[in-house]
């Protein structure tokens, strides 16, 4: 397994039992007490959001639930819904030097402003965007889950920069499972889409990493294809 790991603090594995209002969700224990804890995922997980599987809860230290939602089990597949935890991941590969050969290296800061759009990792040569992916159909994962306004909005200011200052611009899709070997763009956002196409013919380069997760933590599993 390779190095790059995140421990999970104190985790607990409870039983799903809802979702609410996008950011809350439910949770029952074996000894039948119930946790509220925070859902960061905002996408529509309608294939994951399934009654009484096995997940991973962590204490909170800020906000006002005690806890947050790290993943859920399906079919024997531990999947992450954290959607903080991809951004970390990419730092960490960043800080360890095995995205170089991609073009990226250096200091970069996080979040930081080129007028209104707000990248997760930029220097003075490269920026990048991670999102987080668990949908699969068969052996292939797909980004978007549903239509996403801010993805698409993010994506157009990719493209904007590159075509302007021609910029060492990447995406990184980081997959929380690992039990799949491909990855695409669904249609479900066609313009998100549509906009992909355009990116990746100006030059915006798209990476796809898988991740297994374990009770204890998530790990840095493989790059996989991606394609469209």
């Amino acid at each position: 397994m390779n190095s790059i790991n995140i421990k999970f603090t104190s985790p607990l594995c409870v039983l799903f039992k809802k979702r609410e209002k996008r950011f809350f969700s439910y949770f029952q224990d074996i000894n039948d007490n119930i946790y509220k804890a925070h859902c960061i995922n905002t996408g529509k997980m309608a294939d994951i959001l399934v009654e009484d599987s096995n997940s991973i809860i962590t204490p909170k230290t800020t906000g006002t639930l005690s806890y947050q939602w790290e993943a859920i089990k399906i079919n024997n597949t531990w999947i992450g819904v954290n959607t903080w935890t991809p951004n970390n991941i990419v730092e960490l590969m960043i800080n360890k030097n095995m995205l170089k050969k991609y073009g990226i290296s250096g200091n970069f800061k996080r979040d930081r402003k080129i007028g209104d759009y707000k990248p997760d990792f930029i220097n003075e040569n490269t920026i990048i965007e991670v999102k987080n992916v668990h949908w699969k159909i068969n052996d292939t994962f797909f980004f978007p889950d549903c239509p996403t306004e801010r993805g698409l909005r993010q994506l157009k200011n990719m493209i904007h920069l590159k075509q302007k200052y021609n910029k060492n611009i990447i995406i990184i899709y980081i997959i929380q499972r690992h039990d799949g070997e491909k990855m695409t763009i669904s249609k479900i956002h066609q313009e998100y889409y549509n906009n992909i196409i355009i990116g990746k013919n100006l030059g915006i380069k798209i990476l796809a990493f898988t991740c297994k997760i374990e009770l204890e933590g998530i790990y840095f599993h493989k790059e996989i294809d991606f394609f469209i």
